[in-house]
């Protein structure tokens, strides 16, 4: 049954690794995306429960997740924007 799946995906000896990398990456992008949502989901959810009950400590957790928020997806952006960076810089050098 295993041969057959992995006939039928294309996969072989010479491309097995690609695909466990290809599956490693993917579960790397789920799990970065599914941190990033818990932080602001959290600030959310401390906001609107500050707001309700007039706490402001609860109000300043909220802010706290924002911020770590902006952080994750800053630094992420930068990094993006340094690897199309270099992808130019390589192809103007070839």
């Amino acid at each position: 049954m295993t041969f057959y799946l992995n006939r039928e995906m294309g996969i072989n000896a010479s491309n097995g690794a690609r695909f466990w990398i290809f599956f490693s990456m993917i579960f790397l992008m789920i799990a970065i995306i599914s941190v990033i949502y818990y932080f602001l989901f959290k600030f959310s959810a401390n906001i609107k429960k500050g707001f309700e009950t007039e706490q402001t400590d609860t109000v300043i957790e909220g802010f706290k997740s924002l911020k770590i928020y902006f952080i994750i997806t800053t630094i992420l952006s930068g990094l993006i924007l340094l690897t199309n960076l270099l992808g130019i810089i390589s192809k103007l050098i070839q």
